[in-house]
């Protein structure tokens, strides 16, 4: 069992880059919208 979910590792992934590059085709997903505002 992890400590923290997983999505709190990757914002912290995310959090720590200089640049973020986000994809997606129609609609993002609620994780997505969450990395995107922490890269924001």
């Amino acid at each position: 069992m992890a400590e923290m979910r997983l999505q709190e590792e990757y914002n912290q992934k995310v959090h720590a880059c200089d640049i973020f590059v986000c994809l997606f085709m129609t609609k993002a997903g609620g994780y997505t919208e969450e990395e995107f505002n922490v890269a924001y």
